[in-house]
């Protein structure tokens, strides 16, 4: 529960473009060491990369103006 209502400080915390959380895990998981209840799995993120902030977003040109960045770094360009 803490997870799921804190993904978006999560994502900016571990510095990754997106943060997938479940309760289902197979043999491509790796157990945590000091929490062996967490399983963690790392895989490319989805979309294209911003050519601002490096991360990966599949809304990358959403905004005609600035085709190659992703929205959060657009509206901090436009304010």
């Amino acid at each position: 529960r803490f997870l799921q209502e804190n993904k978006e400080i999560l994502e900016e915390v571990f510095i990754v473009s997106q943060l997938v959380i479940t309760n289902e895990k197979d043999d491509s998981f790796v157990k945590g060491e000091e929490q062996e209840a967490l399983f963690v799995k790392v895989e490319h993120a989805d979309g294209e990369k911003c050519e601002r902030c490096w991360k990966y977003s599949t809304e990358l040109g959403t905004n005609p103006e600035h085709e190659t960045i992703c929205p959060r770094c657009t509206s901090a360009l436009v304010d």
